[in-house]
């Protein structure tokens, strides 16, 4: 487990906190990491324009969709999630079918 934590922040006195409070040392590390990995500016991205981009190739990988957009392909794929799609026989569609695609 990588952890990266402030320069100025001590991770054995998060830890040693975190015990006296009972948490496992295992527990501790994952809550540690977890705020230090949530600090700073929340990253913007524009799902208008991956939507779009699906409308106008729904077969587009991951990867590629990263590359038209500018950003990494976990967090397309995440944002891929978060809209409902799923890849299925190698295009994006909503995982759950809509009145009209049902029929």
């Amino acid at each position: 487990m990588e952890c990266q934590v402030d320069k100025n922040e001590h991770f054995r006195h998060h830890l040693l906190f975190a015990f006296n409070r009972g948490a496992k040392a295992t527990e501790a590390a994952r809550e540690i990491c977890a705020d230090a990995s949530r600090s700073g500016r929340p990253s913007e991205f524009d799902e208008e324009r991956l939507d779009q981009l699906l409308h106008e190739d729904a077969r587009q990988t991951t990867r590629e969709l990263a590359e038209r957009i500018g950003s990494n392909k976990s967090t397309v794929a995440e944002h891929l999630h978060s809209m409902g799609k799923v890849q299925k026989l190698g295009a994006w569609v909503p995982n759950v079918l809509s009145e009209n695609n049902k029929n």
